[in-house]
């Protein structure tokens, strides 16, 4: 059960690990579509955070898929997308007027199904 309740809360734990220098990665390299305040109205930019995000997302779901075992994945899939959402929701409060408002959909439309497919993944345990 430990194992089970560390994959799904792994989640979390990867995608910020990913997710921090990757949307520094994007920041530096897009500087001049970001405003002095931090907000971003550029589309291309815009969509490359939510690129970034498919990314990190998917990977966050491949982590569950490899400490999960086999027979508590789902248990650890549904707390790793709790978390990911609870957590989601509370940094998307923070950055609400920094991006668009399409941005903020776009971002949990594709949340949810990127970490779940990030654990259907095949594995080679």
């Amino acid at each position: 059960m430990t194992r089970i309740i560390l994959a799904g809360l792994s989640a979390i734990i990867i995608y910020g690990l990913v997710c921090l220098p990757g949307n520094a990665l994007i920041t530096n390299l897009l500087q001049h579509n970001i405003n002095p305040d931090g907000a971003v109205n550029h589309t291309f930019t815009v969509l490359a955070f939510l690129l970034g995000h498919l990314v990190y997302s998917g990977l966050s779901g491949i982590g569950i898929r490899l400490i999960a075992p086999s027979e508590g994945l789902k248990t650890a899939r549904m707390i790793g997308l709790f978390c990911m959402l609870a957590v989601s929701i509370g940094v998307t409060i923070g950055y609400w007027n920094l991006m668009p408002k399409w941005y903020h959909l776009l971002f949990f439309v594709i949340l949810i199904p990127m970490v779940w497919l990030g654990t259907k993944l095949p594995s080679k345990k």
